[in-house]
């Protein structure tokens, strides 16, 4: 399966692997369609699950949807421009630069999307009233994807037709192209949704679960992901659900992010088989669960370790190991069993993301809260 080339905090890698077979067996010759693509983990999964598959892939974020038809017409240009951003660096003072900056073609917003994206805060896409991408930088070390990486996306996605346009439209079929199946993952309820101007509230999410039954009751397979709520079950409740145990980790302290429940609705048929492959997905789901929550406690808690004196007796931290395992984080759950005990000192700030849900992860029983004699 083909990783995303953009970060999503709400991406659904985790569960594509379930998704894709189903989606794919419900495919006769009608295209597949998701109006909400973002990091367009599912979308993938779909195309490398069947080859020749017809994509029907649109948002309502320009930037993000011009970058996809960007990568789709020309990989090798926009890997070349996001060298040249490489270049310059991932440090604050240059993002902030390159956030200001509004590049004069669609290859150069592209490959400006591309690194807001990884160098900024948690890979969140958030405009103000004014259409101005303004999310504050993620801290150093970020790294950009590949030109391999983009070449790759660029193969894939070759024969999809991309549009922006509003999701409700797309569901109605206004595009014109037959759809076999539809995967909806909007912004969840409650949640950030400052992905465009216009925001994404409750209104809309009453539209989108109209639009939804309407496309069922013609026959098209439908799912859409979203948090277990009441008034997700009340505008859903033409179809069948699945939930899965999500931790939340979009909040910078630990007493902003928790655990909560996911569910996914839809077509009856779809979520059986989708029901069918659900231990398969909670598998994948926990396993991600602990990079992210890894990725999270880095994150949040980079400007304290950036701001230490690492040669401070009272921090105990070995620099050259920090950036070692740092590199390695994302290769190896285990690897954050050991940075935890090897990497954390005494500094009390670093300890405020939650252990105990940490443990509670499968896989990461064994982790320790750091010893007060250090390292």
């Amino acid at each position: 399966m083909i990783r995303p080339f953009l970060k999503s905090a709400g991406g659904k890698s985790w569960l594509a692997p379930s998704i894709a077979p189903a989606i794919v067996d419900r495919l006769r010759g009608g295209a597949y369609v998701e109006p909400f693509l973002g990091g367009g983990a599912v979308a993938l999964a779909v195309a490398a699950e069947r080859s020749g598959t017809v994509v029907i892939a649109a948002d309502a974020n320009p930037h993000l949807i011009g970058t996809w038809m960007a990568i789709r017409n020309a990989p090798g240009a926009v890997a070349d421009a996001l060298d040249g951003l490489r270049a310059r660096g991932v440090d604050r003072a240059t993002y902030l630069a390159i956030r200001a900056e509004a590049p004069p073609d669609a290859i150069g917003i592209a490959a400006r999307t591309i690194y807001l994206n990884h160098v900024g805060f948690n890979g969140l896409h958030r405009v103000n009233r004014a259409g101005r991408f303004n999310v504050p930088w993620g801290g150093p070390g970020r790294r950009l994807p590949s030109s391999d990486h983009l070449l790759e996306i660029g193969r894939a996605v070759s024969s999809w037709d991309f549009y922006h346009r509003d999701a409700c439209d797309v569901i109605a079929g206004v595009l014109g192209e037959p759809a076999d199946a539809i995967y909806c993952d909007p912004p969840y309820e409650g949640t950030f949704s400052a992905y465009t101007a216009a925001g994404f509230g409750e209104r809309d999410h009453d539209f989108l679960a109209a639009a939804c039954e309407a496309a069922h009751r013609r026959g098209v397979g439908v799912l859409v992901s979203s948090r277990d709520t009441e008034a997700a079950r009340r505008r859903y409740g033409w179809g069948q659900m699945l939930t899965f145990e999500k931790l939340h980790l979009i909040g910078a302290r630990a007493r902003r992010r928790g655990n909560g429940l996911e569910a996914l609705f839809g077509s009856p048929d779809l979520i059986a088989a989708v029901a069918a492959l659900a231990p398969q997905a909670q598998r994948r789901h926990d396993f991600a669960d602990a990079r992210e929550a890894m990725s999270a406690f880095w994150e949040a808690n980079m400007e304290a370790i950036e701001g230490s004196d690492f040669s401070s007796p009272d921090r105990r931290i070995d620099r050259d190991r920090f950036d070692a395992v740092r590199e390695k984080y994302d290769r190896d759950v285990r690897t954050f069993r050991q940075a935890f005990g090897l990497c954390v000192g005494r500094a009390r700030t670093w300890r405020e993301f939650d252990l105990e849900t940490l443990r509670a992860l499968p896989g990461l029983e064994e982790v320790r809260t750091p010893s007060p004699e250090g390292v």
